[in-house]
């Protein structure tokens, strides 16, 4: 592909499909003889293309001589299910999966020519990041990771349930009676089951919010004490984050986040904008501060 000048406008789709056969979508954004790609999985429900911060990125990767690759996984969108198929969407996803789908683009980089990976997550995908930095196949390719917003989707089910007046137990029951039945795809009976935004299979539902399950461990507020896996990171990581507390999914003060994550990792670097969840108005900025933590060392 020849290389694009000043400004990216050209988006060609990608797809790969993983080792369980699973088939996935992307957009690459290739810098000539680039040797490292920014890999950006999207948050819950998500997309390659939901944000408006990725031409921002795609522009900040590309001027840093990084290839730009952002990807769906099988737990993009809400729900996509059809007879004889395993199910796509966050209403459906299994947490663990997240492994593959990462195998699969990383192997995609590799055959542009990449000898490395910085990997970044919004949202939920901050989660599929610490994840696979402790359980990846190619984790010892990254480089660097990136954090964009927070991730607490087991704080914010905790958070609905509580604001409903119902026992944690209660879902989870419902969940387990439909799987004794194998009934694994059926959804709890709440169309908002999931955090209170979106519907939840009992499968997804018994995999999400089983306590101590892989998503509360890659959770950013999981301490060590607690199984957490965010201390595994040990590479260089970047964390930028709105600073309307009630717009993030941390529930804890943003001193005491912070504090937490310097103290597992010297070489982070935490940037707060004014902004929301998803950045919104900040989009140049985070793309310059992605620059630069790139282009260092």
């Amino acid at each position: 592909m020849a290389e694009i000048q000043d400004k990216v406008d050209f988006w060609p789709i990608r797809k790969v499909t993983t080792t369980d056969g699973f088939p996935l979508h992307g957009i690459f954004v290739s810098s000539l003889g680039a040797q490292r790609t920014l890999i950006h999985t999207h948050g819950t429900g998500g997309n390659f293309f939901w944000n408006d911060f990725y031409p921002n990125i795609a522009n900040a990767c590309h001027s840093s001589g990084v290839s730009f690759l952002a990807v769906n996984s099988r737990g993009s969108g809400i729900v996509e299910l059809e007879k004889g198929s395993p199910g796509a969407g966050i209403s459906l996803e299994i947490f663990e999966d997240c492994l593959k789908d990462i195998d699969a683009w990383i192997e995609f980089a590799i055959s542009q020519g990449s000898k490395s990976v910085v990997l970044e997550g919004h949202s939920f995908g901050i989660g599929k990041v610490t994840y696979y930095m402790t359980k990846g196949k190619y984790r010892e390719l990254v480089e660097k990771v990136i954090f964009l917003g927070t991730n607490g989707v087991y704080q914010t089910q905790q958070h609905y349930l509580n604001k409903l007046g119902i026992p944690p137990e209660q879902y989870l029951e419902e969940a387990k009676g439909f799987l004794s039945k194998g009934e694994g795809t059926a959804f709890l009976r709440d169309p908002f089951a999931l955090a209170g935004y979106y519907p939840a299979s009992a499968r997804t539902y018994i995999n999400f919010f089983t306590p101590g399950s892989e998503l509360f461990r890659s959770t950013q507020m999981a301490r060590e004490t607690e199984g957490g896996y965010r201390q595994t990171i040990k590479v260089p990581l970047l964390w930028i984050l709105g600073d309307q507390l009630e717009k993030e999914y941390l529930f804890a003060p943003f001193k005491e986040a912070f504090a937490l994550v310097r103290a597992e990792n010297p070489q982070v670097e935490i940037h707060q904008l004014p902004c929301d969840h998803g950045l919104h108005g900040q989009e140049n900025e985070t793309a310059s501060i992605i620059e630069g933590f790139i282009k260092r060392n």
